[in-house]
């Protein structure tokens, strides 16, 4: 003997989801129909070439400046290499 149980819809779980997409759809729908495409026109003023004063790269205050450091951290010694930790840093532990 088989029961037979009627789900109903529960429009509590599903009727966020539903408005949500119905106010997608509008949105689209807005968006689409209602944004006007404005079309640009070119510009006919002729933008002036720009000026750049290179002075500074000779001045004493440019050469005062010092190089960026060389950590240890970011280069290798010489004559020895680095140890990876793992080959596969994503592989399963043994």
């Amino acid at each position: 003997m088989d029961i037979y149980v009627e789900k109903k819809l529960n429009f509590g779980k599903i009727g966020p989801a539903l408005l949500l997409i119905i106010i997608l759809i509008a949105a689209f729908f807005v968006i689409k129909y209602f944004a006007k495409n404005q079309e640009v026109e070119p510009s006919t003023t002729i933008l002036a070439t720009p000026n750049i004063d290179y002075s500074f790269l000779t001045s004493p205050a440019f050469e005062a400046l010092e190089s960026f450091p060389d950590y240890p951290s970011f280069q290798e010694d010489e004559g020895t290499s680095i140890t990876p930790g793992r080959v596969n840093p994503f592989a399963p532990l043994k």
